[in-house]
């Protein structure tokens, strides 16, 4: 059965549900129509190769030429379906969290922390374009890598100049934008996640990085919020031991997996 509504689809056959919507953000910036994986249902456990050729057959039916899909490490059936699906690994993602009442870091005055503007758009699409290379579409050598890089200043861009649900603060020390912070908060802004953030290239290695962070979860504090959390690829162990540094734990970790039309 495939219901769809709107970029949102319910697909269920032989015991296996998934549950996806188009990911109008990376089916941009790659140029390909790119299917994300929200939730995958498996009532009895069970995986035939039935499902998986009826999945894939939504997939292509639909006009996607890309998936992905990020599950619990753990989730041995959920990576089963996917592997049967043709999906390959791609990486593990950790998740850091923090809460905000027991921070003690030491704050250095000399980093700002600030609202992003639209006179900054340029220089911060930039930052980002040369900032991750780590990530999931970089470590998938079948899509281009500036693509996957294009994807990053097209966020970033996006959600400066829609101001909406995203919020971008700009990390300024001794009077140079050096950094970035897209956040989201919940309902209540009790809690913010920190969907993308970076210290420029030219920058890391400094130091910087410590501080930014330091200061940012500062801010959110004053603000109300309670938890912060992100996601890093484990493959970045520099920002890892940077948040082991100040005092994040780790929720379990994610694995993702892609699939694309060969």
């Amino acid at each position: 059965m495939i219901d769809s509504d709107l970029n949102y689809y319910e697909w269920s056959d032989s015991g296996v549900s998934v549950v996806g919507h188009l990911c109008e953000h990376d089916s941009l910036a790659l140029g390909e129509k790119i299917f994300q994986i929200d939730e995958i249902g498996m009532p009895d456990y069970t995986c035939s190769p039935k499902s998986a050729e009826s999945f894939r057959r939504f997939l292509l039916n639909e006009g996607f030429t890309g998936a992905t899909a990020r599950v619990k490490i753990g989730s041995q059936e959920a990576i089963t379906f996917l592997q049967s699906c043709e999906f390959i690994f791609i990486e593990t993602i950790i998740e850091p969290f923090v809460q905000t009442k027991t921070f003690d870091g030491e704050y250095d005055w000399s980093t700002r922390i600030r609202p992003a503007e639209i006179e900054d758009i340029q220089h911060l699409k930039e930052m980002a374009f040369e900032a991750f290379s780590l990530e999931r579409y970089h470590s998938d050598n079948r899509y281009d890598s500036r693509l996957a890089s294009k994807r990053y200043s097209d966020w970033i861009e996006k959600a400066v100049l829609e101001r909406g649900e995203q919020v971008v603060d700009v990390v300024i020390q001794e009077g140079l934008q050096v950094g970035f912070f897209i956040s989201k908060f919940n309902e209540n802004g009790e809690e913010c996640m920190w969907l993308l953030n970076c210290i420029a290239p030219s920058h890391q290695g400094k130091g910087i990085g410590k501080r930014a962070w330091t200061a940012m979860i500062y801010k959110l504090k004053q603000e109300g919020v309670k938890t912060i959390k992100t996601s890093v690829t484990a493959t970045n162990t520099r920002v890892l031991g940077l948040y082991s540094t100040l005092q994040f734990r780790y929720l379990a970790p994610l694995a993702t997996f892609h699939w694309k039309e060969v």
